[in-house]
């Protein structure tokens, strides 16, 4: 923790408390809290930040990092703080350029390491991802992007066990398909989700409300049990089987950082955006190896034919091709066809670890099915965010 002086920072031993940390427990994560608010901290008037960085990168080079602040805005602490304050930064560099601290040779190999993951806080996971034949548990799987994805996964290999409040309909749509264990469970209740948890390799959350009023809502199916209540407990039962989890995959939002800016400001008028973030951050503090992927407005299906066959033959028309950005800035519709696809690859690759993406269908034939092809994809956008 440092002041807005930096004083506790001088002090020559906490600096040989972290270093002795570091090599007490190698591979953790350590977190460094940022007590002064950003606005009194601004990045090229004070040493503080420059003080932490150095500090960070001296006890704990190469390992991976959770920070927070008090006060600031998240973009401009996303800047300060994030996997873009790289020594290529030309924000970063004019900072320690500006007034150099000591150890500045340190800090420059250091940040050479090994990349630390673009969100706040990292994951603190370098777990294996996952491949066919591992377990995944599906929430959600019997809505519209959940069905798709189950059929999905199946397809290339994966056990899934697909969660449902009604084992009729998940029978009803799925059949008695190989690979396929239907668990009746309810998010909303903690104790159902940790049973339904055991022997887990990774997650996929595709539960979600409607944004408005809706029949959906009853029985208390509104955005904040939903959105929030029922996936803090999904993220609480994954931590505690954490051991064998090798990712969580939440299927989010377009507009969660844009909450408050038309034309979503509308659609979180009952607070669905606002709780979708409350649990993305939620899940990005547990310590899980995560991926979140925000779609934009959701096309084709949600389909109800309860063929397993059909749902494997669905296709999404012209509109094959994917458009991302690691940022919440895109706008426009998603297949849910190509979410899927989208979602079953992430899950695959080492570098969607810690990602926060959102995505677009736009004009054209797209990845289609090729790994290889959503790999270039989501390989551009970690290089995009170094």
């Amino acid at each position: 923790a440092a002041n807005k002086d930096s004083k506790l920072l001088q002090k020559k031993s906490f600096v040989e408390t972290l270093r002795d940390l570091s090599a007490a427990a190698p591979g953790r994560c350590f977190a460094v809290l940022f007590i002064c608010p950003l606005k009194r901290m601004p990045v090229f008037k004070s040493r503080s930040v420059v003080y932490v960085a150095t500090v960070m990168c001296l006890a704990v080079a190469g390992m991976k990092i959770m920070v927070s602040a008090h006060g600031g805005s998240e973009r401009s602490l996303r800047k300060m703080v994030s996997s873009k304050c790289s020594a290529k930064s030309s924000l970063f560099r004019r900072s320690i350029m500006s007034r150099p601290p000591p150890g500045l040779s340190l800090l420059y190999s250091s940040l050479q390491a090994p990349r630390y993951s673009s969100s706040l806080h990292a994951s603190t996971s370098c777990k294996a991802t996952l491949s066919p034949g591992d377990l995944v548990l599906v929430t959600g799987s019997t809505g519209g992007v959940g069905q798709l994805v189950t059929a999905n996964l199946l397809q290339k290999g994966f056990r899934v066990r697909a969660l449902t409040r009604s084992e009729e309909k998940g029978k009803q749509l799925f059949g008695e398909a190989e690979n396929l264990e239907v668990v009746v469970a309810d998010q909303r209740d903690p104790e159902s989700i940790a049973a339904a948890m055991d022997g887990v390799d990774g997650v996929v959350s595709c539960s979600g409300t409607t944004a408005f009023p809706s029949k959906r809502w009853d029985g208390n199916n509104g955005p904040e049990m939903t959105d929030k209540v029922g996936l803090h407990n999904l993220i609480d039962a994954a931590k505690t089987n954490s051991d064998k989890i090798k990712r969580f995959l939440l299927v989010s939002s377009t507009g969660v950082v844009r909450r408050k800016q038309f034309p979503f400001i509308i659609m979180n008028a009952f607070g669905v955006l606002d709780y979708k973030k409350l649990s993305e951050e939620y899940l990005e503090g547990s310590g899980l190896p995560y991926t979140i992927v925000r779609p934009g407005r959701l096309t084709d299906g949600p389909y109800t034919s309860y063929d397993l066959n059909t749902l494997l033959r669905a296709t999404s028309g012209s509109r094959k091709n994917v458009e991302m950005s690691r940022d919440d800035v895109l706008n426009g519709e998603m297949s849910r066809i190509t979410l899927a696809e989208a979602v079953s690859q992430a899950i695959q690759l080492q570098c969607t670890e810690g990602m926060h993406v959102s995505m677009m269908s736009r004009e054209g034939e797209g990845p289609g099915s090729q790994g290889n092809l959503w790999e270039k994809l989501y390989q551009q956008q970690q290089q995009q965010a170094a």
